[in-house]
């Protein structure tokens, strides 16, 4: 089996396996979840393929469907709104709030993009209120800079 390498670990694969998430989190838990443990802001990208002309919108609804199917408790904010990335393609933002199973209210900044047959969902998370508000602009800076 070929090796892969990814950041700072590799693995054998069988061929045709490919990376679908990057998780990454920030260095000092910042708040406290209802269970009294601690929570480190964090972004999550997931990709997966997607039929030719699928558009941001469609993944958008999709993954609210799935999050309803799921159960999982969430409220959307206001409708996404439509932004343009840096390289001048076309994307999705916007905001939901999502209980976690230990019923911690963490409220998440989403940008959508579908690029080359690719759908792209890039997630940056926080506890809901003050934790989440004080990481705002630097969730969006983060978000916004996807290439």
């Amino acid at each position: 089996m070929p090796r892969s390498q990814f950041g700072p670990f590799s693995l054998d694969l069988p061929g045709g396996y490919g990376l679908s998430n990057v998780f990454v989190n920030a260095p000092d838990p910042s708040g406290t979840g209802a269970t009294g443990s601690a929570f480190a802001p964090n972004v999550v990208v997931s990709t997966e393929s997607v039929p030719e002309n699928t558009t941001p919108r469609a993944v958008w609804d999709a993954q609210r469907q799935l999050l309803q199917q799921a159960g999982v408790p969430s409220s959307a904010f206001d409708e996404p709104r439509e932004v343009t990335l840096q390289d001048g393609t076309g994307a999705l933002l916007g905001e939901q709030v999502v209980t976690s199973p230990a019923q911690d209210r963490i409220r998440q900044l989403q940008l959508c993009v579908v690029r080359d047959g690719i759908s792209h969902l890039v997630v940056a998370s926080h506890l809901d209120g003050a934790p989440f508000d004080r990481r705002r602009d630097e969730f969006t800076r983060v978000l916004l800079s996807f290439a």
